[in-house]
């Protein structure tokens, strides 16, 4: 009898196989994993462990559903989303796999050697702590806290040199109870991020993060809301970083006070201070406030206060600052000198700046020709002259004029348009390429008398689109916000 090739009979074999036990999910090493939760934010990471194990140490912002429930629990889970599935050490994820597989799922990855290769190759784990003041107090310096999502009812104090990750910012939180501070760092080098702050107490000074001879810390990616201030950075606590958080609904937003120095506020959303502040600094100098979107506040930024409170030397540009119903910007202080505003968008404050009769040094209000000013939404000047006097011929987006402040303080060089408009990019695709240049060329002739009149297309803003207009945004091809 005529023997069939082994090609043809596992060819055959697999037809016979039932599908059960055909494997089509794919294993990952413990590295490929990482680096496919690092590069697709929509990957679903499933721990098929049980609650304590989970709550011992798990990845960030891994689902929790047991191997032994899943079957039960598949409605929980999208067939048509990436899954990466873990356990302790690969066993449990293989069942578990397959259960998604043989159930229809589509894109399913098994990570081998399950938490422990992960926790050997030194990758981050969260842990459900009984409280997060015991893992400080069991920590050593210079250890990484990582807290598992929850609510935490505590008043935290950070005596150690660490830094405290929350594992997601909407669903790590820690509340004060409405006493008190509800973080307070005394040590220098401390990092905080990830966490929703909240509910301090309401004697003076009580924050939610309250630092103490807390240089170098790093404020980073926190929500901020409920407390008396949100952030006081109190007592020679120099270099301190605040950053990329969300800060609102607190009495006072941020406040350097106290010989505070050098630090760096940036990139913070801060809103709905309706009683106070959304960032105050007195007694604080070298401090760069940039980035920050300050919105619908009592007032805006303070620097100086009371006589004795002089801030000086300080670096405002490129913030936000709209809606105050009292002042943008606030000058106090007898020596407040030497502050630096430029790049900043002032919009539809009750009153955009106020100086305090006691200041009697000089601040600054523009970077300069070509540089400019900031941009004011009450200044009614033209731009019809370019050039450091402002005598040459042709528009450069710079007011021909001052904006006047008051006495000697004024913005030389007021933006015409809102510091980060981007004119060039005519479709609003934050890209300027061939479809924008199309696009003013569509336009040319037309002056404002024109039934399709649109100013945007008028680039230098002549009143006319034409051919300088098409020039400036080809000048600009290829660039992007």
């Amino acid at each position: 009898m005529k023997r069939l090739p082994c090609g043809m009979i596992l060819f055959f074999l697999c037809l016979l196989l039932p599908a059960s036990l055909a494997q089509s999910y794919t294993n990952l090493s413990v590295s490929e994993a990482k680096a496919a939760i690092d590069s697709n934010p929509t990957l679903v990471v499933l721990d098929v462990r049980t609650q304590s194990e989970y709550d011992d140490g798990h990845i960030r912002n891994a689902k929790l559903i047991p191997h032994t429930e899943l079957s039960l629990r598949l409605n929980e889970l999208n067939q048509t989303d990436e899954i990466l599935v873990y356990c302790r050490a690969g066993s449990r994820s293989a069942i578990a796999s397959q259960i998604l597989v043989d159930a229809g799922f589509q894109n399913i990855y098994n990570m081998l050697g399950g938490i422990l290769d992960w926790i050997d190759a030194g990758y981050p784990v969260y842990v459900k702590y009984s409280s997060i003041q015991v893992a400080i107090n069991n920590a050593f310096e210079g250890d990484t806290i990582r807290v598992s999502l929850g609510t935490y009812y505590e008043n935290v104090v950070v005596n150690k040199t660490v830094s405290l990750i929350g594992e997601n910012r909407e669903t790590t939180v820690v509340s004060g109870n409405g006493v008190g501070n509800v973080l307070s760092i005394i040590r220098e080098n401390v990092t905080v991020a990830g966490f929703t702050i909240n509910n301090s107490g309401s004697v003076p000074y009580d924050a939610g993060i309250y630092l103490d001879n807390a240089s170098f810390s790093i404020i980073e990616g926190n929500a901020i809301k409920g407390n008396l201030y949100g952030i006081m950075i109190y007592a020679s606590s120099n270099y301190v970083t605040v950053k990329d958080n969300n800060i609102t609904i607190n009495d006072f937003g941020i406040r350097f006070f106290s010989n505070s120095h050098y630090g760096n506020i940036s990139r913070n959303y801060i809103a709905d201070h309706s009683y106070g502040y959304g960032i105050g600094a007195t007694s604080s100098n070298y401090t760069n406030i940039s980035g920050n979107i300050i919105l619908n506040n009592y007032a805006g930024i303070l620097l100086g206060g009371i006589i004795t409170g002089s801030t000086s030397h300080n670096v405002v540009f490129q913030n936000i600052i709209d809606g105050c119903e009292e002042y943008g910007i606030e000058i106090g202080g007898y020596y407040s000198q030497n502050n630096i505003f430029y790049h900043n968008n002032l919009v539809n404050n009750n009153q955009q700046v106020l100086i305090s009769p006691e200041v009697s040094h000089p601040n600054f209000w523009d970077n300069g020709y070509p540089s400019g000013g900031n941009y004011w939404s009450d200044y009614n000047g033209t731009d019809s002259s370019s050039g450091f006097y402002q005598n040459e011929t042709g528009p450069d987006r710079i007011g021909d004029s001052p904006y006047v402040i008051s006495g000697s303080n004024q913005d030389n060089y007021p933006l015409i348009y809102p510091y980060g408009f981007f004119p060039w990019d005519v479709t609003g695709d934050d890209y300027v390429g061939i479809d924008d240049i199309v696009a003013v060329a569509e336009h040319f002739g037309q002056d404002p008398v024109h039934p399709d009149w649109d100013s945007k297309y008028d680039i230098n803003g002549d009143n006319y689109t034409g051919i300088d207009d098409i020039v400036l945004v080809a000048e600009h091809f290829g660039e992007s916000i």
